[in-house]
């Protein structure tokens, strides 16, 4: 069962930019209103397009925390593949992947 906070934090998969669109602009205003935290960002989230309408380039990660129980959600778009929002098991680090590069 997940708290008042998290019930607000849906998990869905992305099928186009509209969708995870939305889903950029409610993080925003759960950040505003302290209910989440972000603990790590390929860009910022007002970053997210630029000003010509365009998609940051590459993957874009989102990974955040719930204020209230710490549930830890990532958010992803792969603007070829679509992409989701889930619950992580731990935080990112960047570290863990070195062997990947």
């Amino acid at each position: 069962m997940r708290c008042p906070i998290c019930e607000n934090i849906p998990l869905v998969e992305f099928h186009n930019p509209l969708e995870y669109m939305m889903a950029v602009n409610a993080a925003e205003n759960m950040l505003r209103q302290g209910n989440i935290e972000m603990i790590y960002q390929t860009c910022p989230l007002d970053e997210v397009m630029d000003k010509d309408g365009k998609f940051y380039s590459g993957r874009i990660f989102h990974q955040f925390r719930c204020a209230m129980c710490g549930t830890i959600y990532g958010m992803l778009a792969n603007p070829l593949a679509g992409g989701e929002i889930r619950i992580n098991s731990k935080p990112y680090d960047p570290d863990d992947y070195k062997d990947k590069e």
